[in-house]
């Protein structure tokens, strides 16, 4: 062996042994070493190279690089194609990152390709294709490693495509397999996954096989049980005696129950302490205000200059999160005569649709797409709410696509439907904003930025100033609906949405709360509001945590003061 081989041979053990210490740079560096040299990079080389990128949150370099293992290698395996599933969903393109990890379960069948399974229903479940998410995962229920999770995921998609007795079969199946086999460890795992998707008796029962041999898991699940059931006290006096450590699991549970309590100081401290442990699996990626603006103003020039378009539009409804999104989606979706999309990420398919179609990304090329291109991401719209609702015969004017995100995303919306109506419900911003920073959202790009006060003020002032220059603009084509008037005025607000909408209601609506537990898998953050019947008692709680949030003012003035409400706390 020559003496050249001997150091490539040193290097590429030193970026191994890097890699597995988490040592990412040392590994870049001994992998460019290597890529410098004659020899240049193996495939998996380059592989390693890439995941270390991917480690260390560059992903457009790591994209590049996957990229480029493609192009030399035309047969990816799983372990390549699952990092560019993971890869392009840091992206933001979760369509195409979801058909990666099912190309990933085709490739082979090792780990890697049912971990792409997981990570393929995942994404199936947010993107509404609830059966594509069963077919996946039915072959996993047979693999104990991964059975958990697919039962979890399973029974989500059974319950969004309206099978309850598939979901409770699995329920049943799941708890019985934990009563009766698996180790004490498993079966709380199993609990605390059964209390997080509602079926509270059956984690009940599995908790009794552990009682006699507690842990902290038992502990855990002891505690949201008791916050579920109201018994605030009872809650605190077992949590404290397990609040040794960080248990990210009920940190945003308990605040929940501090709050009941008026212990504001300790319930914010809570909030902050899960909101950092998960700072630690997330990156904030700050919204430029200037470029969505810029996008936004080209498309209404666009708009303004052409022939006025007849296309038949869905409703969209955006605004933001935790404004009473949820509580309009549910009381709509109770008529018959209309489809309604609930947080499923609709836009997704066409930007996937883009680029493997024309090769265009979002949003550097919308203004490439001429009519017949547009005609066909319609298309691929209608085609996706078709598999949505399971339904060939749904038409564009029935459907209400419900996203609090979707004002962001209204160059791409209008776009595709120039005259597209828009309802946004309106609440006032120190609540909207103490309200996001307490929930326990799944990650997501706009997501993550609500884990801090200061960037999800920036969010919240970046897609108001959006909204409030698309709304001056347009002049018509929306209907602006404030929270504290739906809650104190509830059939007059819902008469102007339907009249908007433009159906003629029955009165089911004002059974909406018993239309969600009964008939609807609520997912989004305020499953446990639309539950039960209307209450005021979320209007105004900002005073409670006014010194937390007034240093906020400013910034949110002017937004404030265009639908009039007041910041400051004298005004109460």
């Amino acid at each position: 062996m020559s003496i050249k081989q001997q150091k490539l041979d040193k290097l590429w053990q030193t970026a191994q042994s890097a890699f597995n210490s988490s040592n990412y740079k040392a590994a870049i560096s001994a992998l460019q070493k290597i890529q410098r040299s004659n020899a240049g990079l193996s495939r998996q080389g380059l592989y390693l190279l890439a995941e270390c990128r991917f480690q260390l949150l560059d992903f457009s370099k790591a994209w590049a690089l996957l990229e480029n293992l493609t192009a030399k290698y035309t047969n990816l395996t799983p372990i390549e194609l699952n990092l560019k599933g993971r890869t392009s969903f840091k992206l933001g393109d979760s369509a195409l990152a979801s058909e990666y990890f099912v190309q990933a379960t085709q490739a082979g069948n090792d780990s890697y390709a049912d971990a792409s399974r997981i990570a393929a229903a995942e994404l199936f479940n947010k993107l509404g294709d609830f059966q594509r998410s069963v077919d996946v995962l039915l072959p996993l229920l047979s693999k104990s490693d991964f059975y958990l999770h697919t039962c979890n995921l399973l029974i989500e998609a059974y319950s969004k495509q309206g099978h309850k007795q598939d979901a409770h079969a699995l329920v049943e199946q799941l708890t019985q397999r934990y009563l009766l086999e698996g180790s004490i460890e498993q079966a709380l795992h199993a609990a605390l996954m059964l209390i997080d998707a509602g079926y509270y008796e059956q984690a009940r029962k599995l908790l009794e096989k552990s009682k006699h041999e507690p842990n902290i898991l038992n502990e855990v699940a002891e505690v949201l049980l008791l916050a579920h059931n109201g018994e605030y006290q009872k809650c605190v006096t077992k949590y404290e005696a397990i609040r040794s450590g960080d248990h990210k699991a009920i940190n945003y549970d308990l605040a929940r129950v501090y709050d009941k309590l008026g212990n504001y100081e300790e319930s914010f401290q809570l909030v902050q302490r899960a909101a950092q442990l998960h700072l630690k699996e997330r990156t904030l990626t700050p919204l430029n205000r200037q470029a969505i603006k810029k996008l936004l103003t080209k498309v209404l020039d666009r708009r303004e200059s052409g022939e006025k378009d007849n296309t038949e539009s869905p409703v969209f409804m955006g605004g933001f999160p935790r404004s009473g999104t949820t509580l309009l989606e549910t009381a709509l979706d109770t008529q018959k005569q209309l489809y309604i999309f609930s947080e499923a990420d609709t836009m997704a398919p066409i930007i996937a649709a883009m680029y493997s179609q024309y090769g265009y990304t979002y949003p550097q090329d919308l203004a490439k797409l001429d009519d017949e291109k547009i005609d066909f991401l319609r298309g691929v719209y209608l085609s996706y709410a078709k598999r949505y609702f399971n339904n060939d015969d749904v038409k564009l004017g029935q459907i209400v696509d419900k996203s609090p995100y979707h004002t962001i995303a209204l160059p791409l919306i209008l776009t595709l439907f120039p005259n597209a109506r828009v309802i946004t419900p309106i609440r006032h911003p120190f609540d909207v904003l103490l309200s996001c920073f307490k929930q326990n959202f799944s990650s997501h790009a706009f997501n993550d930025l609500l884990l801090t006060l200061d960037s999800a003020t920036e969010l919240y002032k970046t897609t108001f100033e959006m909204w409030l220059y698309f709304k001056e603009r347009v002049g018509e084509n929306f209907l602006e609906i404030k929270y504290e008037d739906i809650v104190q005025d509830f059939d007059n607000q819902m008469q102007q949405v339907f009249d908007f909408i433009g159906i003629e209601a029955d009165d089911s609506y004002k059974e909406f709360d018993k239309f969600a537990r009964e008939k609807k898998h609520v997912t989004s953050a305020s499953k446990g509001q639309v539950t039960q019947k209307l209450y005021k008692g979320s209007i105004n709680t900002w005073h409670n945590y006014a010194d937390k949030l007034l240093p906020y003012a400013p910034q949110l003035e002017s937004i404030a003061a265009h639908y009039g409400y007041s910041l400051s706390f004298d005004d109460k």
